[in-house]
């Protein structure tokens, strides 16, 4: 290995296209490490459903269902085959979004190596692996980590056969990694389409061998047809159950959702959006590491910017969704730190490191809060098992997820939801039952969980105190820090820090027996 591949902050030279693999490997291992100090865990949303989905297909028992997430092939699948070989475990549940996370941190360094040197390759990975967003969802069982690693994938077979040197097999290999979209996402599979057509277009490159990319696609997609149609009955099953599905995945209905999470509310990127901007004034100035291959270059030009206005402009705006132009933004921000000084890039890299550990840490807190009374009632269920306890969704989807996982008192009954204590109420079936209340999830979930006027006549207020199950990783001293600060914040500030960060105890009550109350209109 030549100096000139060793130095990050070096200006890239003719030698910088040799692989740094010592580099590559540290820069995974800090990475791996990244995320084990921010692992998010358990939340109570798509995890439970994707983990659902795993064990029944582990057990051999495919359940016929109409929920979209439960679906996904392309995450049980895999968390199920992880477990069949490393045993149940919520270790085996997050290996598969874990391992993909770094698997694209991997493609990253590959395509922006092949492009502009091994030095941009470098500062992208770093960036990448230090991304807010990036580094939350390689630790939560959820499909977006996955997706992002195919689309990677299909974005590197693709640079391949773009290239002078390219093989029929290498569309082969694009189509192939883009139809594994449609197991993971299916909307993650039409959004590539309209950025590959406009490459495409833009380009003039359509010719004879694109129809081995299509045949890829389409290989993937029967594929997927065929399964469902043995699973579930109806080859369509995915398409006629995600029919409304865009319309439910709607965090804001600004087109500027992106745009803001970019450059003014950095909470999931960090100060990747303004060293991605600065890289492509660079490069549209002419003024970093020029591009080995043209068409690739756009290529990704053209992955940054065209999803991020395909997104904006379709009602698909949610945090998760920056996963799938992330990795094109880490390589316009590390051709932008390569084309600096050793010294400026250094102490930039460690500000965005800073910046976006921090973020980290606060998304795995605020997230630890919102569970911490969920996760204590699974252990108050453990240590009573002969009483039967309600609870909200938050809860309830904890008891669920532990009890999978086999991480729960097996003499136990399973926590009931609140919707299942207004029907045994109604019909006076209920006898010395404690119910949850969760100030941390209230408004979170299933609209029974915040309508408490009509049971409470049934309900005695116990003077049980359940401590909140404490945060872990790197966000539980960063979390304890702020909150021992805010009381010298400005209120505003303060209260925000409190609702973010602090954990409000459960309320608990008793069913009064043989109380009776009409179930809600």
């Amino acid at each position: 290995m030549s100096r000139a591949a060793t130095l990050p902050g070096q200006a890239p030279g003719p030698s910088d296209a040799r692989p740094a693999w010592p580099w590559v490997l540290a820069a995974l291992a800090f990475a791996a490490l990244v995320r084990w100090a921010v692992l998010a865990g358990f939340m109570g949303s798509d995890e439970v459903t994707y983990l659902s989905g795993a064990m029944g297909v582990l057990s051999g028992e495919w359940p016929h269902t109409d929920y979209i997430g439960a679906l996904r092939y392309g995450v049980n699948l895999p968390v199920a085959a992880f477990m069949a070989l490393f045993g149940v475990s919520e270790w085996s549940a997050l290996a598969w979004g874990a391992l993909a996370s770094l698997g694209e941190l991997l493609l990253v360094y590959l395509i922006a190596a092949r492009l502009w040197g091994a030095r941009v390759g470098l500062w992208a990975m770093l960036l990448l692996a230090v991304m807010p967003v990036h580094a939350h969802f390689a630790t939560r069982l959820m499909a977006d980590p996955p997706l992002s690693l195919c689309l990677g994938l299909a974005m590197w077979c693709l640079l391949r056969a773009e290239s002078p040197q390219g093989r029929a097999l290498d569309y082969l290999g694009a189509g192939l990694a883009l139809g594994a979209c449609y197991w993971l996402k299916d909307a993650g599979l039409y959004v590539a389409g309209l950025m590959l057509v406009g490459y495409g277009l833009l380009n003039r490159r359509f010719h004879w061998r694109w129809a081995w990319l299509v045949l890829g696609v389409l290989a993937m997609v029967l594929g997927n047809m065929a399964l469902m149609a043995w699973a579930q009955g109806d080859p369509l099953h995915l398409v006629h159950s995600g029919r409304n599905s865009v319309g439910r995945i709607v965090e804001s209905t600004s087109p500027w959702f992106y745009l803001k999470a970019l450059f003014v509310d950095l909470r999931h990127v960090g100060l990747l959006g303004w060293l991605a901007l600065a890289g492509l004034v660079q490069l549209l100035r002419g003024r970093t590491a020029a591009a080995t291959d043209r068409l690739g270059q756009r290529l990704v030009l053209l992955w940054a910017l065209g999803f991020v206005l395909i997104l904006s402009a379709l009602p698909i705006r949610q945090n998760n969704y920056i996963l799938l132009f992330a990795a094109p933004l880490a390589m316009l921000g590390g051709l932008w730190l390569a084309s600096l000084g050793r010294g400026l890039a250094c102490a930039l890299f460690a500000l965005a490191a800073l910046v976006g550990l921090l973020l980290a840490s606060l998304q795995q807190a605020s997230l630890h809060a919102f569970t911490a009374n969920s996760r204590a009632a699974v252990q108050l269920a453990d240590a009573q098992p002969q009483r039967q306890i309600y609870a909200p969704t938050g809860a309830f989807r904890a008891d669920q997820y532990a009890r999978m996982l086999g991480q729960v008192n097996p003499q136990r009954p399973p926590l009931r939801s609140l919707e299942q204590l207004d029907h045994d109420l109604a019909a006076g079936r209920v006898a010395r039952a404690w119910v949850m209340r969760d100030p941390q999830t209230q408004g979170w979930g299933a609209p029974e969980d915040g309508q408490w006027g009509g049971r409470e006549a049934c309900l005695n207020p116990l003077s049980l105190r359940v401590e909140p199950q404490p945060g872990r990783g790197l966000g539980r001293p960063v979390a304890r820090a702020l909150l021992a600060l805010s009381g010298r914040l400005p209120a505003s500030v303060a209260a925000l820090v409190q609702r973010q960060l602090g954990v409000q105890p459960s309320r608990w009550y008793e069913v009064i027996p043989g109380c009776r109350v009409a179930p809600l209109a």
